[in-house]
């Protein structure tokens, strides 16, 4: 098989994107960051061997709190979910962000299992400045996973 034999395939872009809280469309957000996993490595040495050499082990795997900006609407859900009791039944929800191509079809689902937030970020004011006001919300969660289409 040369090189020829390969099919071209576009790299995806990141501005298509959509979150899902609970199954819910929560709107375009304008950054999504922290979608990460990772491993610990153990290091391991037992006293007999005569070599001065350490065996790598895998650890076990983390992620990241994954944060989420958009610019404020005239809606509170993302307020109100901050503020629910950490005992109520829905607050911890599965969240979808969703990776979309130019045509608007799905390409990538990641899930962050029992995401819940940890810490809400509201907008710097300035009066003499012209950005848009962004909220920010951090979520815990028990898991992330991808689905592709």
């Amino acid at each position: 098989m040369g090189i020829a034999d390969f099919p071209v395939r576009e790299p995806i872009n990141v501005y298509n994107f959509t979150v899902e809280i609970g199954s819910i469309i929560q709107g375009n957000f304008r950054e999504a960051s922290g979608l990460d996993r990772s491993r610990s490595v153990i290091e391991y040495r037992e006293g007999h061997e005569r070599q001065p050499y350490v065996r790598k082990l895998p650890g076990f795997e983390s992620t990241s709190n994954v944060s989420l900006k958009r610019g404020m609407v005239d809606g509170k859900e993302l307020w109100d979910w901050f503020h629910k009791n950490p005992k109520d039944a829905d607050f911890r929800q599965d969240v979808d962000i969703v990776l979309y191509d130019d045509a608007f079809n799905e390409v990538v689902r990641w899930t962050l299992k029992d995401a819940f937030p940890t810490k809400w970020t509201g907008p710097s004011l300035n009066a003499s400045g012209t950005e848009m006001a962004l909220e920010e919300l951090e979520l815990a969660h028990s898991g992330l996973s991808q689905r592709t289409a």
